[in-house]
């Protein structure tokens, strides 16, 4: 079970209780403002890698809101490792491994401040973070929670609910932690 922290700064998450992550305290704040500032662009310190930028920009995410490199996740310029920058590397590293078919599932089981993923019949093919989860609302008769989700490869933070991320509502097949 997670517990969340609030400082007057901002919120803090220790993610110390899923498998795979390392402890380190989170803000919410901090991650979601890198989220918004670099969604639409890509940051110069980083390499950018057109058409297939999601989980680096992701793993960027996750370092600017707290979470510190280290052998196995690092961004080296030239020589990311694979859990930095692909997409099924950098789900295992932050325990992104349930997968459903089920919308309003993977709704209720996505958390804020966290990497969400899609699937396909072999792997783990993208990933997003979830910047948000909003109340309830109703898609073709299923009932789930909107998530605001950024996303590099088509740079976007946006709204599920007919926002800039309405695609991910209709993928069919989705791994959270």
């Amino acid at each position: 079970m997670l517990r969340f922290f609030l400082s007057s700064r901002s919120a803090v998450v220790p993610f110390s209780a899923t498998p795979g992550i390392d402890g380190s305290s989170f803000s919410l704040t901090r991650a979601n403002n890198y989220a918004k500032r670099w969604a639409y662009s890509h940051n110069p310190q980083y390499e950018y890698y057109a058409g297939r930028d999601c989980a680096n920009f992701l793993s960027q995410i996750m370092k600017a809101g707290g979470f510190k490199e280290n052998a196995v996740w690092s961004y080296r310029a030239g020589n990311p490792t694979h859990s930095w920058s692909v997409a099924n590397g950098l789900a295992n590293r932050f325990g992104v491994t349930r997968k459903t078919t089920s919308l309003t599932t993977f709704t209720s089981r996505a958390v804020v401040g966290r990497p969400v993923a899609l699937y396909n019949n072999t792997r783990i093919y993208h990933v997003g973070y979830v910047m948000g989860k909003s109340g309830s609302s109703s898609y073709h008769g299923v009932s789930y929670r909107p998530l605001t989700i950024a996303q590099h490869t088509d740079g976007y933070y946006g709204s599920m609910d007919g926002g800039a991320a309405r695609r991910w509502r209709d993928q069919g097949r989705w791994v959270t932690p």
